[in-house]
Formats: C-alpha cells, structure tokens, sequence
C-alpha cells in the first residue's frame, strides 16, 4: 500500500484525476444535501441556510472537495496551472456519469457527444505536456 501512496503522489497525472474525481464526488454530495435541505429562497433565509450547510452530504462534499483542492494545487506546485487546469472540464465527465449511473438521468445524444469531445480535449492537452 505504501509503495501505490508513493506512486499516486509522484505522478502529477494520478493526483488530477484523483483530485478531479473527488471534486465530482464532492459535487454530487453537495447536490444530494440540496436535495434533501431544498431550496433557500436567499441567503436572508438564514436558518434554512445553516440547515443546508450543516446537513451531513453538504459537509461531507466540502471536506471532498477541499481534499480534491488540496490535490489540485500540489499538482499545479509540480506542473503547473497551464497543465492541471484543463482537466477541470473533467468534471463534466464525471457529473454526466454519475448523475446517469446513481440518479438514472439519461443524459441526451448531444451531452454524450460533448463528454465525447472533453475527453479527447482532455487527453490531447495531457499529452502536450
């Protein structure tokens, strides 16, 4: 297990897509707090504010997301933003795909065609350095 930490975290390649996945994770975990809160009308509402933000899928998809940040920045300390930013739009990806496998939202021809299109950007721009 030591030698797969020691692997992931010398590979700047490894660490974005970690950090990219766990930005979709967070993301989600987010939308699933929303979704059980509801909505806040404005940020006047403020009861129903703390109870969103204090609601256990909200603040477990910060903590994801603040991890996937943290993964973020060693990879742009190691790379670069020019290199780590690009695979963001990775999130696309990832949304699309767990929306569809967890929340059984069929995404249209044309998402799929995008996601499609994000991928081969996404690789292309790996390869380049």
């Amino acid at each position: 297990m030591g030698s797969l930490i020691g692997i992931l975290t010398s590979s700047p390649l490894a660490l974005i897509l970690i950090a990219v996945m766990l930005g979709g994770i967070g993301q989600m975990l987010i939308q699933l707090g929303a979704s059980r809160v509801g909505e806040v009308h404005s940020l006047s509402a403020f009861p129903q504010l703390v109870h969103l933000v204090l609601s256990p899928e909200v603040i477990s998809g910060l903590l994801t997301y603040a991890i996937s940040a943290v993964l973020y920045v060693v990879v742009v300390s190691k790379r670069g933003i020019g290199y780590a930013y690009p695979f963001v739009a990775l999130n696309q990806v990832i949304i699309v795909l767990i929306s569809w496998a967890l929340f059984n939202q069929t995404p249209p021809a044309i998402r799929l065609a995008g996601v499609a299109l994000i991928c081969i950007g996404v690789v292309l721009v790996a390869r380049g350095g």
